[in-house]
């Protein structure tokens, strides 16, 4: 089978082969279509993503605090109550410190599926962007340009917690890569571009 250099990254690539193995770029048998929508994308920057993410957080945030409110602030009261009568814990500051951080695991967990449901739905639609994304004009695409599918999406999605868990630094990536993509960008094999 002829191998062929990718025009991205020189890796050798069967001829046959829709994509690099190792960097996503449509070469072999992808059609012309595909490696001219490639070349046209132009990434979105670090200052629109994160203003992007800004956006959601906020719209996310009203979205979620009637609920987090009925369900999360009576359990975090309940804990500190418990704490304190159970364990004989009689340092108030003490006690509100375990129910915040009580509160915190319980609000986290119940804000993750309407979160990741967000995200995930709202970028593997037509729209192919989340509420700030669109306010912004970016979206995310493949790493040909073309909209991605729900499971891509959400793999991006979960990707996005361990870019935040290291420091922040798989955000910060955006700022220094070539195609301005964070480490879940990478990951998942997404870019952000503008529409």
């Amino acid at each position: 089978m002829p191998l062929i250099n990718c025009p991205e990254c020189e890796t050798r690539v069967s001829n046959s082969a829709l994509a690099c193995p190792k960097c996503g770029f449509p070469c072999g048998a992808a059609s012309q279509t595909d490696k001219q929508s490639a070349n046209n994308l132009t990434y979105a920057g670090f200052w629109k993503r994160f203003a992007a993410h800004f956006i959601d957080c906020v719209i996310l945030w009203v979205a979620l605090y009637p609920i987090n409110s009925l369900i999360t602030e009576p359990l975090v009261v309940k804990v500190v109550k418990m704490v304190m009568l159970e364990s004989g814990v009689t340092d108030k500051n003490i006690a509100m410190l375990i129910g915040a951080l009580i509160g915190l695991a319980i609000g986290g967990t119940i804000d993750l599926i309407p979160t990741w449901l967000y995200h995930s739905v709202m970028t593997s639609s037509s729209t192919q962007a989340t509420l700030g994304k669109m306010i912004l004009g970016i979206k995310v695409t493949d790493l040909t340009g073309n909209r991605v599918s729900f499971g891509r999406a959400t793999g991006r999605h979960f990707g996005a917690f361990i870019s935040g868990f290291i420091f922040g630094i798989g955000y910060i990536m955006v700022a220094f890569t070539k195609k301005k993509q964070g480490l879940h960008d990478m990951m998942s094999g997404c870019l952000v571009v503008n529409k």
